[in-house]
C-alpha cells in the first residue's frame, strides 16, 4: 500500500515538471531565421533562436509561445505535444505610399570684389581677375605662368566670360600669361560653377559674369601702375555729380619691346629676343536715363604684335586683336513690371586669318514680380 501510494505520488509530481521542447524557425522558402525571440507567454521564460533557427525552451504541453523577429511578423503557437515543431514566419511589408521629390535649384556661385582681388600678389605687376577666382574652391590653374582657369575637371575653353550678361571675346596676352580684365574697372563678378541660371547656356565649365563700376563715393579718381612688362593708365570720373553718372577708363601699353630692341642690338638672328608688344583699352559708361531708366556701355579693345626676324631675307609677325561692346538698359515698365535690354558684340582679327566675328547677341529680358521672360537672338 505504501508503495503504491509512493508511486501514484512520483508519477502526479513528474506530470508537473517543465519538460524541454526543441523547435526550428524558418520563413516561406524554408531558409532557417536567425535571432528570433521565443516567449513562453505562461511561465514567463524567453530564449533566442541560433543561426541555424533552432531553439530549446521549457514549457508544458498547452503552453503558448510567441514568435518576435523585426522583419516578420509575430506568431503564436500553442503546444499539443513535446515533438520537434517547425514554426515558419513571414516577412513583413514595408512598403510606402508614394513619396515625391522635388529639386531646388542650388547654384554654385562666388562673388569677387576688388578688395578680394588686391589680397591676391599680383603676377609681373599685374592685377587679374582670373588670378583671384584661381584661388576658390573647386578651381585651379596651371600655376602663375598660366592666365587660364580650371573649374571641376573642365578645360579653360569651357569656361564663359561675360560683362552685363553678355558674352565677351576672352583675350589674353603674351600667350595667356595675362588676360585684359582689369579690376580697376570690373571690380565686381558673379563666378557659377555650378547650377547655372536658365539664362546662361553653351558652356560646360563655368560662367563668370563681371559688372563694370557704376558708383563711386569721389568725384574721381585715378593711379599708375608699373609692371615687369608693362604699364597703366587708369582713371574713373563723374562727368555728372546730380545724374549719378560714372565714366572708367584704363589703358595698358608693353615695353618688354624697348627692352627687347636695345638687348637686340648686337646679337645675332638666331639670339635675339621677339619685339613683341601688346596694348588694351577698356572703356565703361554708366549714366541714367529717363523714367527711372539707366543705361551702361562696356568696350574692350586689345592688340598684340609679335614679329619674327629669322634672318635678313625672311622676316615674319603676327598680329591679332579683339573688340567686345556690351550695351544694357534696364529701367521699370509699370511699378511691378521691370525690363532690361541688353545687346553685345564681339569680334576677333588677324593678319593670318581673314577677320572673324566671335559672336553677337542680343537679349530682352522683362521681370515682374512672379514671371521673367527673356527673348534671345544671336548671329
Amino acid at each position: 500500500m505504501d508503495r503504491l501510494f509512493a508511486f501514484l505520488f512520483l508519477f502526479a509530481f513528474s506530470l508537473t515538471l517543465t519538460s524541454q521542447i526543441k523547435g526550428v524557425v524558418v520563413d516561406i522558402e524554408q531558409y532557417p531565421i536567425e535571432s528570433v525571440h521565443i516567449h513562453n507567454i505562461n511561465n514567463d521564460e524567453g530564449v533566442i533562436s541560433d543561426s541555424l533557427g533552432i531553439y530549446s525552451i521549457a514549457a508544458n504541453i498547452g503552453d503558448i509561445l510567441e514568435f518576435h523577429h523585426l522583419n516578420y511578423n509575430n506568431s503564436h503557437r500553442q503546444l499539443i505535444n513535446l515533438k520537434i515543431d517547425t514554426v515558419v514566419l513571414q516577412k513583413k511589408d514595408f512598403s510606402i505610399d508614394e513619396v515625391n521629390v522635388t529639386s531646388y535649384l542650388n547654384s554654385d556661385l562666388d562673388l569677387s570684389s576688388l578688395s578680394g582681388i588686391k589680397r591676391i600678389p599680383s603676377f609681373l605687376g599685374e592685377q587679374d581677375v582670373l588670378k583671384y577666382l584661381a584661388t576658390l574652391p573647386g578651381v585651379t590653374s596651371l600655376g602663375m605662368m598660366d592666365a587660364g582657369i580650371y573649374v571641376r575637371g573642365g578645360n579653360s575653353s569651357q569656361n564663359a566670360y561675360l560683362v552685363n550678361g553678355n558674352p565677351v571675346a576672352d583675350p589674353q596676352h603674351i600667350a595667356g600669361l595675362l588676360t585684359s580684365f582689369d579690376p580697376y574697372i570690373l571690380s565686381h563678378s558673379k563666378f557659377f560653377k555650378s547650377g547655372y541660371p536658365s539664362k546662361y547656356n553653351g558652356s560646360l565649365a563655368a560662367y563668370i559674369d563681371m559688372k563694370p563700376s557704376d558708383y563711386m563715393t569721389e568725384d574721381y579718381s585715378g593711379e599708375v601702375s608699373l609692371g615687369l612688362l608693362s604699364s597703366s593708365v587708369k582713371m574713373k570720373i563723374k562727368p555728372d555729380k546730380k545724374k549719378k553718372s560714372l565714366l572708367g577708363l584704363t589703358f595698358r601699353q608693353s615695353y618688354f619691346q624697348l627692352l627687347a630692341k636695345g638687348y637686340n642690338r648686337n646679337k645675332k638672328s638666331y639670339e635675339q629676343l621677339p619685339s613683341y608688344s601688346f596694348n588694351d583699352l577698356t572703356i565703361s559708361y554708366s549714366f541714367p536715363l529717363r523714367n527711372n531708366w539707366e543705361a551702361s556701355v562696356f568696350t574692350l579693345l586689345t592688340s598684340d604684335d609679335l614679329p619674327m626676324h629669322l634672318d635678313n631675307q625672311f622676316t615674319y609677325g603676327l598680329k591679332w586683336g579683339t573688340f567686345s561692346n556690351s550695351l544694357l538698359f534696364k529701367g521699370k515698365l509699370t511699378n511691378k513690371i521691370k525690363a532690361a535690354i541688353s545687346l553685345g558684340y564681339n569680334s576677333y582679327s588677324s593678319n593670318v586669318a581673314v577677320e572673324s566675328r566671335v559672336n553677337s547677341n542680343c537679349k530682352i529680358r522683362i521681370k515682374t514680380d512672379t514671371h521673367s521672360v527673356l527673348l534671345r537672338t544671336g548671329i
